[in-house]
């Protein structure tokens, strides 16, 4: 409105007329001042006559500059008058528009999509849903709460620099970002997600059933990994930079305008950030996003350093009461947090895809530790180490490492270990990966192979050397005879494919006892020792390998 106003008739008239009042009465007060100071006998003569005339000048100006003010003031009374008007008949033509497409959007729900629904309902660069839409979902989702699902998240996105590179006229290129954006954020978000495009460089994004909160955070970086990076169009180079402010319904508003209002709050404060620019409403996310992003940081300069140790979990040979093996575990040494197991960084590592650097250390320190347990230690004796063969990344790493590429100085010494989650999760890649890893010569043990159901398949069809139950089966088979029997009969099945079965998470004489009545072959856990480095291992196995049966009793 404003800018209408200042170039408006109206003003552009008074702004020249002022302009010439003002270089009259410059002239005139001039030539007042030559006269007094220069014609002193003529002003003397005439002083009567220049005091009227300067009195005249000043009332007339005074009255010019009263009347300049109401005709503005008039004229951006009209314009305010005009604006609301104006809007009043968008307001109309917009409930009118909504009332002839009611029908038009059930049609386009069933698959018929007309122009007047396009235009009404979606962003005409991106072909999103707009703003108009964004409502309508949100309002008969938020009837769904509680009844189907908690809370519905809603996260607001700007792409932080691109509003600079469109006052540089790229106008045509950054449409073609925004539409592979919108694109992207469509197809790789969750099924259970909204995407819409309500601002020039800004998306709406709805969440719900998405089960719990961390999950929420993984579809948040999905986001922030879409849009950020370099981007190359016709020669050119952008670096874009994503902030994502994100709120809660019910919790942080009734409506979707309260809502909308809370995630860009959030969203501001989120500029404030230095590194990774999301924030929440809630204080919990938050911390919990900026602790994963604080054990990110700190795991990418352990990578660089090297700054991981290995440790090894002796196994213990049930009927000759002896170490026939042991597992490798990682231990990260942080200067900030000390010693950390693998559990608790792991999974920060996995999704920050660091996964394939650290797995291929572990690989190299243990082929540089072999020498010295073969030294020391006999034939069969044996070293497990668990990986994720799923993630290709990892898999192209490891099989492209030292010990699989020389693996006829490893194969006897070193075995593989297989989650069964992964084998359930897809059975088809374990099995092309089990088989490759056993045509070199590896063992495989599969691991959890008893933790939730007993898997027959995986020793069916698997070409597996070992596999591994936990201490809560063994624990369910003592207070289930039904349990026990079923296990024992498993136990027997695999002893008859000549699978060895290893009891893991002995922590008392007690599941000593019950692994050993069960028929499991080897057992490992705190009974016999904790992990330990290579030197203490082989100062463990010197000193109690012939005594360990007293140390159990």
């Amino acid at each position: 409105m404003l800018s209408k106003f200042y170039f408006s008739r109206c003003f552009r008239k008074s702004l020249l007329t002022a302009l010439i009042f003002f270089v009259l009465n410059l002239t005139y007060l001039a030539m007042v001042i030559y006269i007094a100071f220069f014609k002193e006998s003529f002003f003397e003569k005439y002083k009567l006559f220049v005091g009227i005339s300067s009195a005249v000048v000043v009332t007339a100006d005074s009255f010019y500059l009263f009347y300049t003010l109401y005709t503005l003031l008039q004229e951006k009374y009209k314009l305010k008058m005009s604006l609301q008007k104006t809007i009043v008949q968008c307001d109309t033509i917009k409930r009118k528009l909504l009332d002839i497409t009611k029908n038009e959007h059930k049609r386009f729900q069933n698959g018929k999509k007309t122009k007047i629904v396009e235009i009404a309902y979606f962003d005409m660069l991106t072909g999103l849903p707009n703003k108009l839409q964004l409502e309508i979902f949100f309002e008969r989702l938020s009837q769904k709460v509680p009844s189907h699902f908690d809370e519905i998240a809603v996260a607001v996105v700007d792409i932080e620099n691109l509003v600079g590179f469109q006052s540089e006229g790229f106008y045509s290129i950054l449409s073609i970002i925004l539409k592979d954006i919108g694109y992207k954020l469509k197809n790789g978000l969750p099924e259970k997600s909204f995407v819409t495009k309500i601002e020039d460089n800004k998306f709406a994004i709805i969440f719900y059933d998405y089960g719990c909160r961390d999950l929420l955070i993984e579809y948040i970086k999905i986001i922030e990994e879409t849009i950020e990076g370099r981007w190359y169009l016709v020669g050119d180079e952008f670096e874009l930079k994503s902030v994502v402010g994100v709120a809660f319904y019910p919790q942080d508003g009734s409506c979707i305008d309260e809502v909308l209002k809370a995630a860009t709050e959030a969203l501001e404060q989120a500029r404030l950030r230095e590194e990774k620019k999301i924030y929440f409403t809630s204080s919990e996310d938050n911390t919990k996003l900026f602790y994963n992003i604080s054990i990110s940081n700190e795991l990418k300069k352990a990578i660089l350093q090297k700054n991981f140790l290995l440790v090894y979990q002796p196994l213990v040979d049930l009927q000759k009461n002896k170490i026939a093996g042991a597992e490798v575990f990682v231990r990260w040494i942080s200067p900030e947090k000390g010693m950390v197991s693998a559990k608790e960084f792991m999974s920060v590592a996995q999704k920050e895809r660091m996964i394939p650097e650290i797995e291929e250390w572990v690989l190299d320190t243990v082929a540089e530790d072999v020498p010295a347990f073969e030294k020391m230690l006999p034939d069969d004796f044996f070293i497990s180490l668990n990986v994720s063969f799923l993630d290709s990344s990892v898999a192209e790493c490891i099989f492209s490492n030292k010990v699989f590429t020389h693996y006829s100085k490893y194969n006897k010494i070193m075995a593989f270990e297989i989650n069964q989650q992964d084998i359930d999760t897809n059975l088809s890649d374990c099995l092309k990966v089990a088989e490759e890893v056993k045509h070199k010569g590896f063992r495989i043990i599969v691991d959890d192979w008893c933790s939730s159901n007993i898997a027959v398949d995986t020793i069916r069809y698997f070409p597996v050397d070992a596999v591994k139950v936990d201490n809560r089966c063994i624990e369910n088979a003592v207070f289930d005879k039904s349990i026990s029997v079923i296990i024992k009969g498993i136990i027997e099945i695999a002893h008859a494919l000549k699978i060895k079965v290893i009891a893991e998470g002995v922590e008392t004489p007690f599941h000593y006892r019950v692994a050993k009545e069960l028929g499991c072959d080897f057992a490992q856990g705190f009974l016999f020792s904790k992990p330990m480095v290579r030197n203490e291992f082989l100062e463990f196995y010197r000193k109690y390998e012939m005594g360990l049966a007293k140390v159990i009793a």
